[in-house]
């Protein structure tokens, strides 16, 4: 059969069409950092609206948007937790004072 082409998107990544000696069937080689992985699937192309850049870029701002959430009171300053935890003090102290029981 015709060997299979490879975008040029999929070249850059370190992709290459082989032949199988024992099939004859054609194969595909990643070779990157060194090592070598080969699969029969043909690899998926990389959508050509997103660069490796934006694609990396996108990952890392994800990783920020995962953390926001449970970072938030870590961002929160210090002052403003313990103003927090003072004016609950205050209030407890005021309520013993006056002999009257918390309000839950």
């Amino acid at each position: 059969g015709e060997a299979p082409t490879l975008s040029p998107a999929l070249k850059a990544q370190g992709w290459a069409v082989k032949q199988s000696r024992s099939t004859g069937g054609y194969y595909y080689v990643h070779t990157a950092n060194g090592r070598e992985w080969s699969q029969w699937e043909p690899p998926v192309a990389p959508e050509r609206r997103s660069s490796p850049e934006r694609a990396a870029a996108a990952l890392f701002s994800d990783e920020d948007d995962d953390g926001s959430a449970s970072d938030s009171e870590d961002e929160m300053p210090v002052s403003a937790l313990l103003a927090r935890q003072a004016t609950a003090n205050d209030e407890a102290i005021a309520q013993a004072l006056a002999g009257s029981p918390p309000k839950r």
